[in-house]
Order: structure tokens, then sequence, then C-alpha cells
């Protein structure tokens, strides 16, 4: 029979679990939403100017996406 405190860890661990998966499985949906964003703004905004961007800051639509996920992700995790 498993006592008390076993009983406990392993709710904690399964919690951790969980709290894993969410956070997968938010920021997959996010990434997804946000590198469609990234892409159609890439787009029309070669398309609007007609020219290339010659920023300073050049960072690729998969990058962009994957920060803007990971900040979303970490938010909805956070409660």
């Amino acid at each position: 029979m498993a006592s008390l405190s076993e009983f406990g860890t392993g709710t904690r661990q399964s919690s951790k679990r969980s709290d894993a998966i969410d956070y997968r499985v938010i920021f997959t949906v996010a990434f997804v939403v946000f590198l469609a964003a990234q892409v159609f703004e890439s787009l029309l905004a070669a398309v609007l100017l007609r020219r290339s961007r010659s920023d300073a800051r050049r960072i690729s639509v998969v990058a962009r996406a994957r920060e803007a996920a990971s900040r979303c992700a970490s938010y909805a995790c956070m409660g």
C-alpha cells in the first residue's frame, strides 16, 4: 500500500507533466497562428512597398513566430 508521501509526490509529478503538455499545446497553436501572421505580414509588406526592407534588425519569419509564441505561452501558463 502506498504511503501518503508517495501519493503526494505522484500527484505533483503528474501535475508537472500536465503543465508541460499544456505549455507545448499552447506554444504549438500560438506558433502556427503567429507564423501565418508573420508570413502574411512579410508578403503584404513586400507587395505594398515593392522593395526589400533594409532594417538593421532582420530576423527570419520563423524566429519571429517562435519568439511571439514563446511569450504567449509563457503568459498563458503563469496563472
